[in-house]
């Protein structure tokens, strides 16, 4: 009799409704029920006083407002802003492209085959030439060892440099051409690659012929990272795979006729 009086005692102060006392309920349940109908009515009174918060904020802003459309008026603000407190126009520059559509006619990917061909056959080229330069020095050895009277080691420096300078230019050229486009990485290289060349060749000293060839292999190696990104903005998906394989087979060339 005690339990039934305190299971009706507990579920009249329950804020929710009240649980028939016919059905057999034990106490874990009633409990559960009670816990839940106190978490609902904490998370509305939460609400509302955040509701309230926001109100109050709105308020306050409105009031500002009125305040400085008050003081805009009487003369105390002035209508334009010194210039030390302007804000700068930020200009966005957009580096890329935007094509039309899909069938833009100036997309790259849109171009007929020939077209494609045509602007990947001098960066073919140009890898090759790169390539070239690097096995093409090998048997000029025997010939600096007796011009410049060195031993056999320091005639083959020339060599190993070049091939450093390989490594180092796509580390500089990569980042520029996909800042400044790969057009200006192509005609700012290959001339500097050329002159150092020639500079190799047309060499009195052995020192000359040494720091030459490396800036040679420096200058001429962007297009053995640029060349595949070209392939790539030109070609489609389903000719991508035979026109990169193409331009990666000229770079191998190269070693193989020097």
């Amino acid at each position: 009799m005690d339990d039934k009086t305190d299971l009706e005692t507990t579920t009249s102060n329950c804020p929710s409704k009240l649980i028939p006392m016919d059905e057999k309920y034990n106490r874990s349940q009633v409990s559960l029920a009670i816990n839940i109908d106190l978490e609902k009515q904490s998370t509305e009174e939460k609400e509302n006083k955040e509701v309230g918060e926001d109100e109050q904020g709105i308020d306050i802003q409105s009031s500002k407002e009125s305040i400085t459309y008050k003081a805009y008026r009487e003369g105390k603000i002035p209508s334009h802003p010194p210039a030390s407190h302007t804000t700068s126009t930020i200009q966005q520059v957009s580096a890329a492209q935007d094509w039309t559509g899909p069938n833009d006619p100036d997309n790259p990917r849109n171009w007929p085959i020939p077209k494609c061909v045509f602007h990947t056959i001098p960066p073919a080229f140009f890898a090759f030439a790169t390539t070239f330069g690097s096995s093409v020095y090998a048997p000029a050895a025997h010939d600096i060892m007796a011009t410049f009277h060195v031993s056999h080691t320091s005639a083959m420096l020339p060599l190993s440099l070049y091939v450093i300078g390989l490594a180092f230019g796509p580390m500089i050229a990569a980042p520029l051409s996909e800042t400044y486009g790969r057009l200006i990485v192509y005609r700012l290289s290959l001339p500097i690659s050329m002159l150092f060349t020639l500079g190799a060749g047309f060499s009195k000293t052995f020192a000359s012929i040494v720091i030459c060839r490396f800036f040679a292999g420096m200058a001429g190696s962007p297009v053995l990272a640029v060349g595949a990104g070209t392939n790539s903005d030109v070609f489609p998906p389903h000719w991508r795979a035979l026109s990169t394989s193409t331009f990666l087979w000229m770079p191998f060339m190269g070693p193989c006729l020097g």
